[in-house]
């Protein structure tokens, strides 16, 4: 994805945001299943027509917070200790979690594919996050993510398309 595409979708996320919110307010009062299952049906429609190496997005403009099993992982596969890992990677942000010190990450390729894929932290294995389960908790994340990642646009478009009753 180019700068200019990443800058018009930031732009389109940041328009549709009140629209979208509104939507969520009414669609959180469905029950939790049915919010699931609606989720996780659209996810599924597009990402099986999305090949996020033509974007990278998220590992371009963000950074997934590490946990401790991810840090573990990641330290071992990189044959380092998982302190060594940390200061050479991590930093502390306000909220307290561990992130990436710099974006780009540095685990990313130049043919825009994960270098350490199978030991990837769990927030990425997620990301967008619009197959979590229960989803409730994940819809401002989602939210967020529209302005970084396209799927994460069209799942959440085509939501609020194909329920109009739920948000107007």
């Amino acid at each position: 994805m180019t700068k200019e595409e990443q800058k018009l979708l930031a732009q389109k996320a940041g328009k549709k945001l009140k629209a979208f919110q509104a939507f969520f307010r009414a669609f959180r009062k469905r029950p939790g299943k049915e919010v699931d299952n609606l989720f996780h049906e659209t996810h599924d429609a597009v990402f099986a027509k999305t090949d996020c190496t033509t974007c990278a997005n998220c590992c371009l403009l963000g950074t997934p917070i590490f946990g401790r099993r991810d840090i573990e992982r990641l330290s071992q596969h990189l044959r380092m200790s998982a302190g060594v890992f940390q200061q050479k990677y991590l930093k502390q942000d306000r909220e307290g979690d561990l992130v990436l010190q710099a974006t780009p990450c540095p685990f990313l390729g130049e043919d825009l594919k994960c270098t350490v894929y199978e030991v990837r932290p769990e927030d990425c294995r997620n990301f967008p996050h619009t197959r979590r389960k229960p989803m409730g908790p994940y819809i401002n994340a989602v939210l967020v993510n529209t302005a970084v990642c396209p799927a994460a646009m069209e799942v959440v478009e085509n939501l609020v398309s194909s329920l109009p009753h739920s948000g107007k």
